[in-house]
């Protein structure tokens, strides 16, 4: 974790949305304006930004043992992290010098090495291991993960200091990741919605146009997110009935060969509707719900219309039986229990 923080905090992505490239030491009265061109989009003196997001979102946590006093010393001893010609540099003139302050660790000097040991500072932080496992477990477990799960992983961080491989595993192997409880909860994002729709159907994608256009629609435009939190991955943030009514056109359009640049003309369901009269049970079991059987208010109507069809199936032309495959499938993608992970 370490190794990626200070990664991230070179990056000249980084530096240059959060403004920490044009940020300086704050400028006593009559003191000239530095000149450059990395100086023009600058705001004179310091920028608070990436000094509060690394510790707001990065470390340890939106107020979480540090306060605004933390945010400037902070925000001082990254003076002079910048970008040229598209690189990281350090413009030692632009720095602030002398002692500064943060969380508790006093650092002093008037180079880059001053800023890496806050950065590594950070990442060893108690409560650093607590907000990222958090994040971590949130992401990939439940909403709300279990108590125990977040103290056994939490130490398991401390024991590898930090190896987010070691903690990912930690995560996914523990006995409370498979516990009911857990299990389903998590919901898809309507880019997990998207990608596990067109994957289900052997959907061929040649211009990945119209499906951006669906993915705005559904509220996740894709890298359009202004906020640096993200989008969020919590199940109440995507549940409502105006994403789920867009969710489900998009599925009738999709099954109808109505999303530009995607068909499903060749999908191997296709070849083998007229041999296999257990098509439908490749849905349930093979396909859709990847084993998991869905709840009797999604499989009332589909059992219904499936009795249907079985009976005439093999006098059905492929025209019909492809109109029926999409009916059952957009049942199907539209359920309940689709919008889950």
């Amino acid at each position: 974790f370490g190794e990626f923080l200070m990664a991230t905090a070179k990056h000249p992505a980084m530096l240059f949305y959060l403004d920490n490239h044009v940020s300086q030491a704050p400028m006593a009265r009559g003191e000239r304006v530095l000149s450059g061109r990395e100086d023009e989009s600058r705001t004179r003196g310091l920028n608070e930004n990436y000094a509060r997001e690394l510790m707001e979102l990065h470390t340890v946590g939106a107020d979480n043992g540090y306060d605004q006093d933390d945010v400037i010393q902070l925000a001082m001893v990254l003076t002079g992290w910048s970008i040229q010609d598209g690189n990281f540099v350090f413009r030692k003139n632009y720095h602030a010098r002398g002692k500064k302050r943060v969380m508790g660790k006093t650092v002093k000097g008037d180079d880059v090495e001053e800023g890496e040991a806050l950065v590594k500072y950070l990442a060893k932080h108690k409560l650093t291991r607590e907000f990222v496992v958090g994040k971590m477990a949130r992401f990939l477990q439940a909403d709300e993960p279990s108590e125990k799960l977040l103290k056994d992983v939490v130490k398991v961080w401390g024991k590898t200091k930090g190896d987010l491989k070691a903690v990912t595993k930690a995560i996914l192997m523990h006995e409370d990741f498979y516990a009911k409880p857990s299990v389903l909860t998590k919901a898809k994002t309507p880019f997990e919605y998207t990608v596990s729709a067109l994957r289900v159907t052997g959907a061929d994608m040649k211009d990945p146009g119209g499906v951006l256009t669906r993915l705005g629609d559904m509220g996740q435009p894709v890298l359009r997110q202004e906020d640096p939190t993200g989008y969020s991955d919590a199940a109440v943030d995507w549940m409502d009935t105006g994403v789920l009514a867009v969710r489900w056109q998009f599925a009738y359009d999709h099954l109808n060969n109505r999303i530009q640049g995607v068909t499903i003309d060749d999908s191997p369901i296709y070849t083998h509707m007229r041999q296999n009269p257990e098509v439908w049970e490749y849905l349930l079991q093979e396909s859709v719900f990847a084993g998991e059987r869905p709840g009797s208010l999604t499989m009332a109507p589909f059992r219904r219309r499936v009795n249907r069809v079985r009976k005439d199936y093999r006098k059905m032309r492929i025209a019909e039986l492809k109109k029926e495959f999409n009916i059952l499938t957009t049942l199907l993608l539209g359920s309940p229990e689709f919008q889950r992970q």
